[in-house]
């Protein structure tokens, strides 16, 4: 399975989309114990985690981006970079 990339958004099969934040467990030397997992956001700013090995059994991606917001209020997407101070 590709990487998936930090922003790329996504609908999962209940019609909800997410924002892909990034990937955790990369670098595990036990996939076993400790399997690659997306963490993600969706609309409604709850967090969600899910193991990459079953993440296109559920979710499609769409065609835009989400701006992401980095921790140090930082928002950006391909086409922009502002604080979250300036957007409001």
């Amino acid at each position: 399975m590709e990487t998936l990339r930090s922003g790329s958004k996504w609908r999962h099969k209940n019609g909800c989309d997410y924002l892909v934040i990034g990937l955790a467990n990369e670098a595990t030397l036990s996939e076993a114990n400790y399997p690659v997992t997306v963490i993600y956001q969706g609309d409604n700013g709850l967090i969600w985690a899910r193991p990459l090995s079953t993440w296109k059994d559920s979710f499609t991606e769409c065609e835009e981006e989400f701006e992401v917001v980095e921790p140090n209020g930082v928002r950006e997407n391909k086409n922009m970079a502002t604080t979250a101070s300036q957007k409001r």
